[in-house]
């Protein structure tokens, strides 16, 4: 006995690292008393201790790949889920017990157990992944009681997945949803479960149901709805079309959210009206999901919308008016460039953008060359010129390439290159060696777009350049080139670059080269 008491302390010294910051994790002590395999026992050991996240998640696969042998350390991975470590390390562990497979359910369905949210999070994503009928009541009552929202949500998404496998799982949820004794907060997370769980096997009566008892608690009643819109069954657009016209502003803005991209024609007319509620909440919910509405019959009750008092109104109707390629809106989406907001200012540009019209071509130019204008709206008239690639815009573009703002510079060369007009290239060549990195990285991607033998030096140069991004992308641009002497020597030298993104994306251009 007192052998082994001198031996103790020496065994214990001589595992544990040296010199590590106060942070470093311990291996918990019973691992050192422990009957397992000497190899085991070090694994464990290094999946706590190792110097770096790489080697503690390598120690984690390694254990992991020795299957069903590692049920013995199970425990010791389960624990370490609650302790503060990288998320390198969390996906290895994470990953390993599901590699292991059915012997590591147990262990994790114990992990609910934690005090650690983040150790209750990762057990539950074992046991989603798991698929095995045993872990849908634990992951059930997690996603019904647990008080941490991560966990809740974790529990929710895995569920998606579990309940299928035993009808009578979702029957509870039912019933659950369904139980006006229970708590609110109980219920609607039922209620939530049920509108993520689409497809045939789920009923949407007992939703419907919530939804059209106008003495039900109002917050179910919106769950309701938004659950109904989720699961986006025919049978729901009826009952949610008319929760439209409810008295409660709140059930109406939900039916506005469910109805969010429903082709229904009745659906549409129903939004339609609403975009004139009363209630500004509505308003902005009907506009929003009118604004996914690609039917020519809301072009008018968008224009109209554009008037409206609320920005966000007026924000989401010109988002809705660029779904089409109508002349009708540019007027309007021009007027709206001169709203008092800049978000809705911003939101007309991007949509005169997608309108693809010629005629929005001199409003956004107009838009971007205008020194007195926000900088956010002349960054989204300059994208808007790239969508449009209309060469008219070409010399406005070319005189901002050296402007102050380096946001407006970079999407001025980005959309330079769509343009793709040969009057932009020396502008381009010059932008490639812009002060700012992200600036340099589209340029160099925009020369890609030219085949002109100008644009290989400086493509070469940039493969140098002292940001990893400007280097990947100047190779991503070479490939236009990939024949050409300079081009292969440059391609070779950034194989061995330090950035593994650059050596990746240099090997891959070699290897189509041939």
């Amino acid at each position: 006995m007192i052998r082994c008491t001198a031996i103790l302390p020496a065994f214990v010294l001589a595992i544990l690292p040296v010199g590590h910051a106060e942070a470093q994790l311990k291996a918990p002590e019973e691992l050192f008393f422990a009957n397992l395999p000497a190899e085991m026992k070090n694994l464990v050991e290094q999946m706590y201790v190792a110097p770096t996240p790489a080697q503690q998640a390598a120690a984690a696969a390694k254990l992991a790949a020795t299957g069903e042998a590692a049920v013995p350390a199970l425990s010791y991975m389960i624990r370490i889920l609650g302790e503060p470590i990288d998320p390198v390390v969390r996906r290895a562990v994470v990953d390993g017990l599901v590699k292991i497979g059915k012997p590591a359910l147990e262990q994790a369905i114990g992990g609910l157990k934690s005090s650690h949210p983040a150790a209750r999070q990762s057990a539950i994503e074992v046991l989603g992944q798991l698929a095995d009928k045993e872990a849908i009541a634990p992951v059930l009552d997690a996603f019904l009681h647990d008080q941490a929202g991560s966990v809740r949500e974790a529990a929710l998404a895995a569920l998606a997945k579990l309940v299928v496998l035993q009808p009578a799982a979702l029957e509870k949820v039912m019933a659950t949803a369904q139980d006006k004794a229970a708590k609110p907060e109980i219920r609607g997370r039922a209620i939530k479960l049920i509108g993520r769980l689409a497809g045939p096997a789920v009923p949407v009566e007992p939703l419907v149901a919530i939804l059209q008892d106008a003495g039900e608690d109002i917050r179910m009643r919106c769950a309701a709805a938004d659950a109904l819109g989720r699961n986006k069954s025919p049978a729901a657009v009826a009952p949610l079309v008319a929760a439209l016209a409810d008295k409660s502003a709140s059930m109406r803005v939900w039916a506005a959210v469910a109805l969010n991209g429903s082709s229904d024609p009745s659906a549409i007319a129903a939004l339609v009206k609403a975009i004139g509620d009363e209630n500004e909440r509505v308003r902005v919910r009907a506009a929003d999901a009118l604004a996914s509405v690609h039917d020519a019959k809301v072009i008018d009750p968008l224009t109209k919308a554009l008037g409206d008092a609320n920005a966000e109104v007026r924000a989401w109707a010109a988002v809705g008016l660029g779904n089409f390629s109508d002349p009708r809106v540019v007027p309007s989406l021009g007027d709206a460039l001169r709203d008092a907001d800049v978000g809705v200012r911003v939101r007309a540009a991007d949509a005169l953008g997608r309108t693809h019209l010629p005629e929005a071509t001199p409003l956004l130019i107009q838009t971007v060359g205008s020194v007195t204008e926000d900088a956010q709206v002349r960054c989204a008239a300059a994208r808007a010129l790239g969508g449009l690639r209309d060469s008219r815009a070409v010399p406005t573009l070319i005189g901002l390439v050296r402007d102050n703002d380096p946001a407006l510079r970079q999407w001025v060369v980005a959309a330079l290159g769509r343009i793709g007009d040969a009057r932009a290239v020396e502008p381009l060549i010059g932008a490639a060696e812009d002060a700012e990195a992200q600036v340099r990285a589209w340029a160099v991607l925009a020369l890609s777009r030219f085949r002109d033998p100008r644009i290989i030096e400086p493509l070469v140069k940039a493969a140098k350049d002292a940001d990893a991004q400007v280097r990947a992308r100047a190779v991503l641009a070479m490939r236009v080139a990939i024949n050409d002497p300079r081009v292969k020597a440059a391609l070779q030298a950034a194989a061995e670059d330090s950035d593994p993104v650059v050596q990746e994306k240099a090997r891959q251009a070699l290897g189509k080269a041939g």
